[in-house]
């Protein structure tokens, strides 16, 4: 029953958006943009009418692939047909907004992982073997692992559903990563769609930043909200998707231990697993933190405590992702913050306080040897290396 409670949650908290479109299939944007065009075509189809003629078309195929394990729901993020996960389905008019959104979803990843499989499946030369391992990076680069094919037991699915926000999705995007430095077929295909979201995505957001700020984009300190973004409006945008938060936290990690500082690469790690962390472990830590009044905040940075405001922004961290967003941006003269209904990664410029600093950034007072041997020092910047150095005390 809990697991049916937070399964009702997450799927409400994901709905009223396109956001499987920079998500479960971003990757094939630049990898297979075929692909990813004919997947949202049949989301948006979704939306009014399910595309079944796709399945008439592509029913021998559909059957082969999901006998390998390719083509597998993302059922994290979906409705039940019955329990209490599918009870917000059946309100009256939000309920119907609720299902076409998480029709699009359905739909969006399935026929993604079809065409992904017809690909990979080719001419029909290759083995079992195989296409097995081909099946499993189309799990892991759409986010929908199996917990069946893993052999996951129910009560370690309810660990994880508590622990993590969307464990599946989570997992399959670290398995993609960490695959793309093993050998083998499976390795060459997650080293292709890694090349293809770092390559892609890093030439769209040095070409967009130059457009929007005539400027190179920040990819030197990545404490600042900038990293990785190009500039649109007054906010800055991430094209790699669901990736940026583990490039972020690698790059942050790296920094740190470049700039002698392993405590901060720790709290850079331990911020990775703390967004990611589920709703029950979320709310619970925040009501620990309420009762032992220690000053806590939601995602956007206000105040939480025991206050009626306080329990207002409470309830702001679990609210639907993208209306809330949205509605945030819009207010605020964002018109860019549109972007969140397919779930781009976007966040508003933040204000430096007083000492010209952003809020999220971090102070380095030692500075590596190798930085130290490698061209002069003109000010706060080494010549040739570009790497904010701290001045001294």
């Amino acid at each position: 029953m809990s697991q049916e409670v937070l399964q009702a949650f997450r799927s409400t908290m994901t709905s009223f958006d396109l956001g499987s479109s920079f998500l479960q299939t971003q990757s094939t944007i630049t990898r297979n943009p075929v692909v990813w065009g004919r997947a949202m075509g049949a989301g948006l189809l979704s939306i009014a009418q399910e595309p079944l003629a796709f399945v008439a078309k592509n029913r021998d195929l559909i059957d082969r692939g999901i006998k390998q394990g390719a083509i597998t729901p993302p059922s994290e993020f979906l409705f039940a047909d019955r329990g209490l996960s599918s009870l917000p389905g059946r309100i009256p008019v939000v309920g119907q907004a609720l299902k076409a959104s998480n029709r699009f979803m359905q739909w969006n990843v399935f026929v993604a992982q079809t065409e992904l499989y017809r690909a990979m499946e080719g001419n029909g030369s290759k083995s079992v073997d195989e296409l097995v391992k081909f099946a499993r990076q189309i799990r892991n680069q759409t986010g929908t692992e199996s917990y069946a094919i893993k052999g996951i037991r129910p009560n370690q699915q309810m660990v994880e559903t508590i622990a993590a926000f969307a464990p599946r999705f989570t997992r399959g995007l670290s398995n993609t990563i960490f695959a793309a430095f093993t050998p083998g077929p499976t390795g060459d295909e997650a080293r292709r769609v890694m090349a293809g979201v770092i390559g892609g995505m890093t030439a769209l957001t040095v070409a967009a930043n130059y457009a929007t700020t005539g400027k190179a984009p920040n990819y030197t300190d990545p404490y600042k909200e900038d990293w990785g973004r190009f500039k649109l409006g007054v906010s800055y945008v991430s094209a790699y998707g669901p990736f940026h938060s583990y490039f972020r936290a690698l790059a942050r990690m790296g920094y740190s231990m470049a700039h002698g500082q392993p405590l901060q690469a720790t709290k850079a790690m331990l911020g990775f697993f703390n967004s990611k962390e589920g709703i029950a472990l979320r709310a619970g830590r925040i009501g620990l933190n309420v009762v032992a009044n220690t000053r806590t905040y939601n995602g956007e940075g206000q105040l939480i405590d025991a206050s009626p405001q306080g329990m207002v922004n409470f309830m702001r961290d679990f609210a639907p992702i993208t209306p809330a967003n949205v509605a945030t941006g819009v207010a605020k003269g964002q018109p860019e913050s549109l972007l969140n209904i397919f779930n781009v990664n976007i966040n508003p410029e933040m204000e430096k306080n007083k000492q010209g600093k952003y809020p999220d950034s971090s102070v380095h007072n030692k500075t590596p040897s190798y930085i130290q041997q490698s061209g002069k020092k003109k000010g706060n910047q080494y010549q040739g290396l570009n790497l904010p150095v701290a001045p001294a005390r």
